[in-house]
């Protein structure tokens, strides 16, 4: 994990004082008709009459940020690979957004595509079974705050919001990381005669696993940076008239000096939860006798490998389902106080550094997670 990752994250695990860390995917190519089964994930009905007869999926990932905060150099798109291979990827290619007063958004979703296949049941391509299966993490920040964020990102550097107190109405943070292994069916429904409308439906029922998961939200978030003694120390203040908090209890474990250390483990920690997605697939095909072997061909043997709509229209609803964690028994909601007289410093505008006051030390607050979820 790159280190403005990091500091964004462990920002948000301070925030809480007690270490909560907090589109669609593959959504620029599941519209092709030669993605195979991995078009299931997004329209199950898509795999009946597929441009093959058969496909077959090793793996795969996808990785998509949408954010209001941070903006990425068009440059890193010459050199793909360096995503990969260089460990400054992030701070070479990304700068902070300008200024704007605005409370600040980020959306994170990964998706690991484990072994997937489709199948044709009859020879043209009318019905098909598949089964696919894969891993998500979904990370989602809401309403949090601008000089908060950017003290974050920026490694406390930025002066201008040094000992101020700033307020926060609201922030949420969640997070959740699941895998769910589907088996879909899709078949073509007739509709006319001369082919002209085309029409296909399809359902995936599936497993879902619940790996991990965390939330926190915050209710009248005041805080202070303590520029003073920066950069010796990154000492804030977090007070709140209450903090909603949950974690399940596999993100890690109570040791034995009192600390919550983090090593979230792959393992079923939810019970098995049954979900659903379904879809329909609309063609008008104008021309689609053009398409046939020959052109006057009486039988109809229309070309499997060639794409026949003039307009295509699908509608899908994916991602019915539920699944309930285990709350950890050191996660629960509380009322932060690190500096007692915080809402009168607040309104009276006294922004001189508070003697009274518990400091936590970004420095001093830290977790670990295995090697496996780089991008988290």
């Amino acid at each position: 994990m790159n280190n403005k990752a990091k500091h964004l994250l462990l920002g948000l695990a301070i925030a809480a004082c007690s270490n909560v860390s907090s589109g669609q995917d593959f959504l620029p190519a599941l519209n092709d008709n030669y993605m195979g089964i991995n078009q299931a994930f997004l329209q199950p009905a898509s795999i009946a009459d597929s441009r093959f007869r058969s496909d077959f999926n090793i793996g795969g990932f996808s990785n998509d940020i949408y954010n209001d905060a941070i903006h990425f150099k068009s440059r890193w798109i010459l050199y793909p690979t360096t995503i990969l291979t260089n460990e400054n990827w992030w701070d070479e290619n990304t700068y902070l957004a300008n200024k704007n007063g605005k409370d600040k958004y980020v959306f994170m979703s990964q998706s690991a595509t484990g072994p997937s296949f489709l199948a044709n049941l009859d020879s043209n391509g009318r019905s098909a079974i598949g089964f696919t299966s894969r891993v998500r993490s979904i990370l989602n920040i809401d309403g949090m705050d601008e000089p908060l964020f950017r003290l974050i990102y920026s490694n406390y550097t930025e002066q201008e919001f040094y000992n101020k107190w700033y307020f926060d109405r609201e922030m949420r943070s969640t997070q959740h990381i699941f895998g769910d292994y589907g088996i879909t069916y899709a078949r073509v429904i007739p509709v006319d005669s001369s082919g002209q409308h085309f029409l296909k439906a399809g359902i995936s029922l599936k497993l879902l696993q619940g790996i991990a998961s965390s939330y926190i939200q915050t209710d009248d978030l005041y805080y202070y940076f303590n520029g003073d003694d920066y950069p010796g120390a990154k000492n804030m203040s977090f007070n709140s008239s209450y903090v909603h908090a949950g974690l399940s209890d596999n993100w890690g474990d109570l040791n034995e000096y009192g600390s919550y250390t983090f090593s979230m483990n792959y393992q079923l920690t939810a019970k098995p939860s049954v979900g659903m997605d379904f879809g329909v697939v609309y063609e008008w095909r104008p021309k689609n006798i053009n398409y046939s072997y020959t052109k006057y061909d009486t039988l109809g043997t229309v070309r499997r490998d060639k794409n026949k709509y003039f307009l295509k229209v699908g509608l899908s609803v994916l991602d019915l389902g539920r699944l309930k964690y285990k709350k950890d028994y050191y996660s629960s909601d509380y009322i932060l106080a690190s500096t007692p007289d915080y809402m009168n410093r607040y309104n009276t505008g006294d922004n001189s550094v508070p003697g009274n006051t518990y400091w936590l030390d970004a420095n001093e607050v830290s977790y670990s997670f295995r090697d496996y979820p780089d991008f988290s």
